[in-house]
C-alpha cells in the first residue's frame, strides 16, 4: 500500500517564488469586522514577512452568523481595505457556522480514487446534498495494518460559497481559494510537525470558536454564540466555561475501535480579540488544569522569526486566520473549496499569469543576452577590419613587381618603423649579475637583486647575508676593484653587527653607449 500521508511534492522542497503566485493576501470577514494581511516572500529563506495589514468594522447587521445580509455595505468595507494595495486576487475564509466538519474512516483506495470515495459518504455525514455542496478533505493518518484511511472532511453549501464569490468579485477581487477559519488559524498557530492534541479557543465579541487539532488537522469545531462582551463585565463567561467543559469532556472521553482512550487535549491556545485579555482568560481557564497560552501567530511564517513585526502582539491574535490563509498548502488545496466553475476560472487565470511571467522572464533573458554579446560583436568587428587591412597591405605588396619600386617602399616602411619604435634598450642585467656573483667572497650569501633604470641612470642593488663584517668588506672591495661598476655604496648601518649581517650594496653598472642607427 502506498502511503498518502506526508507525501512530499516538488513544491514542498522548492516552493514557488512569489511572482509565480497569484496572491499572498488573506482576507477574513466576520460578523463584526473585516481583516486583511499581505505577506511577502523573504529574499533569503522560504518564509514570509508582513507587508501590509488593516482592519475595518463591518456595518451592523451586514453579516450575521457568517450569512451576508448587506453585500453592498460589506463591499464598501472590502473596497476600502483592498483598494490602497491594488489587490486583485486573495485567499479568503468561510464562516464556521455554515460549514460541516466531520472525521471518518474509509477503506484504503489509491490516491487518484480518494476524492470519489469521499464523495460517496458526504451525504451520510452532512445535511446537504452532494450536488449542492463543495467538499475538501485532509488525511489524518493511514492504518496500513487495518487497510484504512482516517480523514477529516469539510463540506460547504454552494450557495454560501457563491455569496462570498459574488461579494469579492463585486469589488474587483477574485478569490483563489477558501478555507475554514478554524483550519486557517491552525495553520498559523500550530507548529509544523507538532502532532499533539490541542484546543484552539477563538474569542470574539459575539461568538467563540472551539477547534480541536490533532495530528496537525482540525478534527472538531463548534462555534457557540457567546463572546467576550464589549465591556469588562464578561456576561457570557459562565456560558463559555460550560461550553469548554463540554468540549473537553467530549474529546477526552473518546476511545478507538479497541476501546483504548484516544489522545487527550494537552494544551489550550488562545486567539482572537479576547486572547490577550489576561483577566478574562484567567477566569475562563480557572477550572482547568490544562496548560494554556496566547498564540504566536508568526510561528509558521518564517524559521527566522517568532512573532509578526508591524502588528502589536495584542492585535496580532485577531490576524491569525488571515495569516493562516496565505501560508503554504499542498498542491491539492491550491484552489480549495471553490465550485467546479470557479475552480476552472481561477485555474485559467493562474495559467495565464504563469505564462505572462515566463514570457517576461524569457524576454528579459533574451535582452540581457543581446546586451552581453554586444562587446564581443564590437571586438570581432574590429578584428575583422584589422584582418581586411592586413590583406589589403599584403595585396598591395604583392602588386610591386619592380625592384626599384620595392626598395623605395621598404625604405619608406623602415622610416616609419623608426619613428614609431622606442629607443633600443642596451641594458644587459644578466651580464652584470654574473659579474657580481663572480666577486662573491667566502661567507657571503646573495638573496636578491634589483635593477632600476631612471632616465639614463641604472642602479643595481644586491641584497644578502654575510657571516661576519670582514666578509662583507671583502665583497665590497672586490666589486670596487672589478672595474665593471661605479658609485658603489655600502650603508654604514650594514656594519653595525659583527655576525649574520643583512646587507644591501648599491652601485651603477658601466653600460655601453648605444651606437648610432643607420637608416
Amino acid at each position: 500500500m502506498t502511503a498518502l500521508l506526508g507525501q512530499k511534492t516538488f513544491l514542498d522542497f522548492f516552493p514557488a517564488p512569489e511572482f509565480l503566485l497569484l496572491s499572498t493576501v488573506g482576507i477574513v470577514i466576520t460578523d463584526t469586522d473585516t481583516r486583511l494581511v499581505q505577506l511577502r516572500r523573504e529574499i533569503l529563506g522560504d518564509g514570509f514577512k508582513l507587508a501590509n495589514s488593516s482592519q475595518a468594522a463591518n456595518p451592523a447587521g451586514a453579516v450575521e452568523a457568517g450569512l451576508i445580509n448587506n453585500p453592498d455595505a460589506l463591499g464598501a468595507v472590502l473596497k476600502k481595505l483592498a483598494l490602497p494595495y491594488g489587490i486583485r486576487y486573495a485567499h479568503a475564509s468561510l464562516p464556521e457556522e455554515k460549514t460541516y466538519l466531520f472525521t471518518t474512516r474509509i477503506n484504503w483506495v489509491p490516491p487518484e480514487g480518494l476524492k470519489d470515495a469521499v464523495a460517496f459518504i458526504v451525504e451520510e455525514n452532512a445535511p446537504v446534498s452532494l450536488s449542492e455542496s463543495v467538499f475538501n478533505f485532509e488525511i489524518i493518518k493511514e492504518d496500513e495494518h487495518a487497510d484504512e484511511i482516517n480523514l477529516a472532511v469539510s463540506v460547504v453549501p454552494k450557495n454560501v460559497i457563491n455569496a462570498y464569490v459574488e461579494l469579492f468579485e463585486s469589488v474587483g477581487i477574485t478569490p483563489i481559494s477558501f478555507d475554514l477559519e478554524s483550519q486557517a488559524i491552525a495553520r498559523a498557530v500550530i507548529h509544523r510537525g507538532d502532532k499533539r492534541t490541542q484546543l484552539i479557543v477563538n474569542l470574539s465579541l459575539r461568538k467563540t470558536g472551539f477547534y480541536i487539532v490533532a495530528d496537525e488537522v482540525v478534527q472538531f469545531s463548534t462555534t457557540p454564540a457567546y463572546g467576550i462582551g464589549e465591556d469588562e463585565s464578561y456576561p457570557s463567561l459562565n456560558d463559555l466555561k460550560a461550553e469548554m467543559r463540554k468540549v473537553l469532556a467530549f474529546w477526552n472521553a473518546r476511545t478507538d475501535k479497541s476501546g483504548k482512550p484516544e489522545k487527550k487535549i494537552e494544551k489550550v491556545i488562545l486567539v482572537g480579540l479576547g486572547g490577550s485579555k489576561t483577566e478574562f482568560v484567567e477566569k475562563l481557564m480557572s477550572e482547568s488544569d490544562i496548560p494554556y497560552a496566547p498564540a504566536d501567530v508568526g510561528l509558521n511564517m518564517s524559521p527566522s522569526r517568532s512573532h509578526v513585526s508591524g502588528i502589536p502582539f495584542d492585535e496580532s491574535l485577531s490576524y491569525a486566520s488571515a495569516i493562516g490563509l496565505v501560508l503554504p498548502r499542498g498542491r491539492k488545496d491550491m484552489f480549495k473549496l471553490l465550485t467546479e466553475e470557479g475552480g476552472h476560472k481561477v485555474a485559467h487565470k493562474y495559467a495565464m499569469h504563469r505564462a505572462v511571467v515566463m514570457l517576461s522572464a524569457f524576454i528579459f533573458v533574451l535582452v540581457a543576452g543581446i546586451i552581453g554579446l554586444l562587446p564581443s560583436y564590437v571586438l570581432s568587428n574590429a578584428r575583422q577590419n584589422e584582418a581586411l587591412e592586413r590583406t589589403r597591405i599584403m595585396n598591395s605588396a604583392g602588386q610591386i613587381d619592380n625592384e626599384s619600386v620595392l626598395q623605395a617602399w621598404l625604405k619608406e616602411m623602415n622610416r616609419k618603423l623608426r619613428i614609431l619604435s622606442p629607443a633600443l634598450d642596451m641594458d644587459r642585467p644578466s651580464a652584470f649579475i654574473e659579474r657580481v656573483l663572480d666577486q662573491k667572497a667566502t661567507g657571503v650569501r646573495v638573496t636578491g637583486f634589483s635593477w632600476i633604470r631612471a632616465k639614463d641612470k641604472v642602479t643595481l642593488s644586491v641584497n644578502g647575508i654575510t657571516l661576519d663584517r670582514q666578509a662583507l668588506i671583502t665583497f665590497e672591495d672586490r666589486i670596487n676593484s672589478s672595474g665593471y661598476f661605479s658609485e658603489v655604496t655600502l650603508p654604514i648601518s650594514n656594519l653595525a653587527k659583527d655576525k649574520d649581517i643583512d646587507f644591501q650594496i648599491k652601485f651603477s653598472p658601466a653600460l655601453p653607449t648605444p651606437s648610432a642607427q643607420t637608416p
